[in-house]
């Protein structure tokens, strides 16, 4: 690992942030760099557990997967991270006693079946106890080559936090100059922007106001945002596992509110140091109107007979379907349509309709 190491790595990240190379060349570049069979840049929430794998080296995608689901919370090295200098590399035996590592359930049923024994890292940036992280594994145990690993990481990390800052920015000034809020003005519809560890990045006034209020959507004591609705919060976290999701929207209903997911669509770079984002569209139904079948047949004086045809036309039913459920003919369906007609002062189904579910003039 010498400084040629190092300063090809650090070319390949501004390469990457240019677009003039892909950002997986510089995690294969760690990897190759220090001798190390894995390399990852990775999130870490604190406050719930969850971790994000952004982009590995030498990791199968149903190994990451298994992180995801199960290891993340369990990993021992992530309850020390905090305890750590922003930038600064580390080998994981400074954070977590190796004698004690050995004994985890990470290290025993996960880790160990990879083929490695240790972990070197730097974190990258945290906010608000959410960490970013570039890592790598290895199966060797030295604690001198792994220090000359972790130096290796300390050099890259301020080139890799400028590319973080910079992405950061550039996703705020999105959503906060340009979709959330031309969508908040327009459609009336509340607009809040987490990240991976549902931490909100973004609120338009309407989304603020949403938040303020608790419903549906509040901010807990953690900083992240949750949903009242335990089906809506289990949807949230679906939504937030981005390697799980095949679709970039989704949409539910919750209450009198209608709620979609948006994964944003930016760049490939941007995704990978934001762990992806995630926009909450949040507007009120429209209530389709219900038609007051008994205030129109008092109002207009219907028979019994003309009230149950006008139940079927406003239910879909056409004049030959109403007859065969009556036992009646068609024509005398027909002339009973008709009545209604006159009596309501409207010329057609249509105007039928428009009355019945209150678009129309009707006077009592």
């Amino acid at each position: 690992m010498t400084a040629a190491n190092s300063e090809r790595a650090i070319t390949l990240i501004y390469s990457a942030l240019l677009g003039e190379t892909h950002w997986q060349e510089v995690v294969d570049e760690v990897a190759t760099a220090t001798n190390a069979d894995v390399a990852t840049l990775f999130y870490h929430d604190a406050h719930s557990g969850r971790g994000a794998i952004t982009l590995a080296h030498g990791i199968p995608e149903a190994v990451q997967r298994d992180y995801i689901d199960h290891f993340a919370p369990l990993n021992p090295w992530m309850s020390q991270v905090a305890a750590t200098r922003l930038g600064e590399g580390i080998v994981g035996e400074q954070i977590v006693p190796r004698d004690h590592f050995l004994r985890t359930e990470y290290y025993n049923d996960f880790l160990r079946h990879q083929g490695q024994e240790a972990g070197i890292g730097v974190t990258i940036s945290r906010d608000n106890g959410c960490f970013f992280l570039c890592s790598v594994l290895c199966g060797d145990t030295d604690f001198g080559r792994n220090s000359a690993r972790a130096r290796h990481l300390t050099q890259l990390a301020p080139h890799l936090r400028r590319v973080s800052d910079f992405y950061r920015k550039q996703s705020v000034d999105t959503f906060g100059g340009g979709f959330a809020t031309e969508i908040g003005e327009v459609g009336g519809i509340a607009t809040v922007v987490v990240n991976t560890a549902a931490r909100v990045i973004y609120a338009s006034p309407l989304g603020e106001a949403r938040l303020a209020s608790g419903s549906p959507l509040r901010i807990g004591a953690s900083g992240a945002v949750s949903f009242r609705n335990p089906a809506m919060q289990d949807a949230l976290r679906q939504a937030l596992r981005r390697s799980l999701v095949s679709t970039r929207t989704a949409k539910f209903v919750d209450g009198d509110t209608e709620i979609t997911f948006v994964r944003s669509a930016k760049d490939y770079g941007s995704s990978i140091f934001l762990g992806g984002t995630l926009a909450i569209l949040m507007a009120r139904r429209e209530r389709k109107a219900v038609p007051d079948t008994a205030r129109i047949a008092s109002a207009y004086r219907l028979t019994p007979a003309e009230t149950r045809v006008l139940e079927a036309i406003l239910a879909g039913q056409r004049p030959a379907e109403i007859a065969a459920s009556a036992s009646v003919s068609t024509e005398t369906v027909r002339s009973q349509l008709k009545a209604i007609f006159s009596k309501t002062g409207t010329n057609g189904q249509t105007a039928l309709v428009r009355l019945a579910t209150g678009l129309g003039n009707m006077d009592s």
